[in-house]
């Protein structure tokens, strides 16, 4: 079975499978510690049905959304994913090119596998940027504003990894820093020849975007020790003003759960907020973020508007409705709904790279929980294979500030 005989996710889920060593799959596809947190994500949406509206004229459909001051032809989005290289070589620029193509926005993700220049030729119109916080501040300052001279129209800050979480696939199959393979692990590797020769024609990919601050002439290994000890520390709020004041354009936080937080965020001019638990790879007793974003947003709502629509394309109802007073308020519907999954990467009849939306129907079965909790979960994991690149994500459009459900 090839990419294009693939029907469903599962189908792309096993091609990935046999493609990828398991060392890598599973560092995919893993959450942390019991992985509850993967469950609980996909339960979110499953206790979430539709309720269907016939007897609609749909002579005329548009799904073009706007966002930020600009108008995209779908309400799809693709969220970041680091590390896309070592899965597939060149998957940043293909995603890229594919939303660029599509009219979306693509997040580039702050361990991404291609440089900000790189995505600024092509797709400038269409990238935004995540930013991991280095400890030495420099660092990120000197980002922001490289990323700022390249014209990316949007920051996005992510705040919800303040130090590393314990990934049991990872350790068992010794995935970590240093690398331990074991002797299991390099003959699994064998057994993968697309993946192998991949790797053995360009190493472990590296991070381009942090290379010109490591020491000089380290390799990729050496990189990623770099890149790891900067990412893990402390973040305040001070950090996120400064930002503020150095990022001229829009700014998005990344990983806010609670509403004390999005309405201190919104006081200091973030412009938007990605509800975020990180897939599931950070705390796994943390909530899902679609009942994260049922959060009490009184102080970033308006009043009800009665022709606002009251389902959303993330195929989730906004479920935050509170009383406040006589007045009662309503989150907005999403604007747009950020998706790392079900992307098929390769090359198109004309050579060039593409990423094409797998449009088969398995989605809806997963969402209504046609199959089991674990099973789909499993094939939800933070960075997706080069194939199944991630989760689906949603968007909630407030007043002068958005919300994003990831």
């Amino acid at each position: 079975m090839t990419v294009d005989d693939a029907i469903n996710f599962d189908d792309l889920r096993k091609l990935a499978k046999k493609r990828l060593p398991k060392i890598i799959y599973d560092f995919i596809e893993g959450g942390v510690d019991d992985e509850d947190g993967l469950d609980r994500n996909e339960d979110a949406f499953r206790r979430r049905p539709l309720m269907p509206r016939y007897m609609v004229d749909i002579t005329t459909r548009d799904q073009s959304q706007p966002l930020f001051g600009r108008q995209y032809s779908s309400p799809f989005g693709i969220a970041p994913t680091g590390g896309i290289s070592n899965y597939r070589w060149g998957g940043d620029l293909m995603l890229a090119e594919a939303a660029r193509d599509a009219n979306i926005p693509f997040i580039m993700s702050g361990a991404a596998t291609a440089s900000m220049e790189d995505l600024a030729k092509v797709a400038p119109d269409h990238g935004w940027y995540q930013l991991y916080v280095a400890q030495d501040r420099a660092i990120s300052e000197d980002m922001i504003r490289k990323a700022a001279d390249l014209g990316l129209s949007t920051l996005v800050v992510t705040v919800d990894v303040p130090t590393g979480s314990n990934r049991e696939r990872n350790r068992r199959n010794g995935f970590g820093r240093p690398l331990k393979l074991s002797l299991a692990s390099k003959l699994d590797a064998l057994r993968r020849p697309f993946w192998f020769k991949d790797y053995m024609t360009h190493g472990i990919a590296k991070l381009p975007n942090w290379e010109p601050y490591a020491p000089a002439g380290v390799d990729a290994n050496g990189l990623g020790d770099f890149v790891s000890s900067q990412i893990r520390g402390s973040l305040s709020w001070a950090d996120i003003e400064d930002f503020r004041k150095l990022w001229p354009r829009k700014m998005v936080l990344k990983g806010v759960m609670r509403t004390d937080d999005a309405i201190r965020a919104a006081e200091i001019g973030v412009d938007g907020l990605m509800v975020s638990n990180h897939g599931a790879r950070q705390l796994d007793r943390a909530p899902s973020p679609l009942d994260g974003a049922a959060i009490d947003q009184r102080r970033c709502r308006r009043p009800y508007d009665p022709d606002a629509r009251r389902w959303c394309a993330a195929r989730f109802r906004c479920a935050d409705r509170a009383v406040h007073g006589r007045e009662v308020h309503l989150s907005r519907p999403p604007d747009l709904v950020w998706r790392r999954r079900r992307w098929r990467l390769g090359r198109d009849q004309s050579g060039r790279h593409s990423a094409q939306r797998d449009r088969s129907g398995h989605g809806a079965n997963r969402l209504h929980g046609a199959r089991s909790a674990r099973s789909r979960l499993r094939a939800l994991g933070r960075r997706r294979v080069a194939a199944e690149l991630a989760a689906l994500t949603g968007t909630v459009s407030l007043p002068k500030r958005h919300v994003f459900v990831m």
